[in-house]
């Protein structure tokens, strides 16, 4: 793995938020400060842990936020298709492009931006295509059954 792939999927994991599972930690160091905790806090095996416990939190947290993304990601697709609609269907002029208003509603950078439109021109050529495919199969479903009659 590349050092910019790596670099990639740690901005995507957001390691920057993984310093508030820290806190668990808080629980094990109070643990000294108490009589009847201490000798259950000493030792290596307490300390692997709460390390193991932060770093699954770390983990955890780092999934939800994917999900969020990739659900953040079908909502501006679904947007940016919607004002594909109300250009090519609707005959209707926007102000911006298509890319500046996704970008600016989402507040997402230009790759995500593009990435969204560029899903939605496929989906929306694929949905236009499969009906003129729909409108040809019904016609000839028409031109059929008109000879037989």
């Amino acid at each position: 793995m590349t050092f910019e792939r790596l670099k990639i999927w740690l901005k995507a994991l957001r390691v920057n938020q993984w310093t508030k599972n820290g806190i668990v930690f808080l629980a094990w160091f109070f643990a000294f400060a108490d009589d009847s905790q201490a000798a259950m806090a000493r030792g290596y095996r307490p300390f692997l842990l709460v390390s193991a416990m932060a770093v699954s939190f770390s983990l955890i947290s780092s999934a939800f936020y994917l999900l969020n993304d990739i659900s953040d990601f079908n909502s501006m697709v679904i947007k940016s298709y919607s004002l594909l609609v109300l250009e090519k269907d609707k005959k209707v002029k926007l102000d911006k492009s298509n890319h500046l208003i996704t970008k600016n509603l989402f507040g997402v950078n230009d790759y995500f931006a593009n990435s969204a439109v560029q899903e939605a021109k496929a989906r929306y050529n694929n949905t236009t295509e499969n009906h003129k495919n729909n409108i040809e199969a019904k016609k000839s479903q028409i031109t059929k059954i008109e000879e037989k009659i």
